[in-house]
């Protein structure tokens, strides 16, 4: 009996456990596309502040500083659902 613990014990240390907090629920990675999803939406992010940043230094209107903060933000949030919907579709792809 104790071996058995041991081994479903093991067995959920494999497949790490993450959060989509766009869709909800708690899924495993199988895919690991929990690291490439962030690394992406973090360099979209950046790619939109830096603009945001340019140009308000170029013009100095606020306005076009929060409008490309603000996309900065949806860009994150896009690219972290886009990946939590392929992983999705790749778990229906691998499940019989």
């Amino acid at each position: 009996l104790s071996k058995l613990s041991k081994l479903s014990k093991l067995s959920r240390l494999k497949q790490p456990r993450t959060k989509y907090p766009e869709i909800g629920f708690v899924m495993a990675d199988k895919h690991n596309l929990q690291r490439i999803s962030t690394v992406l939406a973090i360099v979209a992010s950046a790619f939109f502040a830096a603009i945001a940043i340019a140009g308000y230094q170029r013009t100095g209107d606020m306005n076009q500083l929060l409008v490309f903060l603000v996309i900065a933000v949806l860009a994150f949030a896009i690219v972290k659902f886009l990946f939590a919907g392929i992983s999705r579709l790749l778990d229906k792809i691998d499940s019989p």
